[in-house]
């Protein structure tokens, strides 16, 4: 069983894949330097501004983990 999960960018289609702990943070890298204008537009109005390019199911695989998004 693998520990690799994708991360698929709302906002592009972009797939992010990585170990489970990695998958966030190139999650997170990507946006910042794809998307970073609309980032800094919900920066300010949301506590977690990158789930925004998430959909609900991925969301749904990271909520417990330790290496929050």
């Amino acid at each position: 069983m693998s520990d690799d999960r994708t991360f698929t960018c709302t906002d592009c289609g972009a797939e992010i894949s990585a170990d489970v702990e990695s998958t966030p943070k190139a999650f997170k890298f990507h946006v910042k330097r794809e998307h970073r204008s609309n980032l800094q537009d919900l920066d300010s109005t949301r506590k977690r501004p990158y789930r925004a390019f998430l959909d609900e199911h991925d969301i749904e695989k990271i909520r417990d983990d330790d290496v929050p998004i």
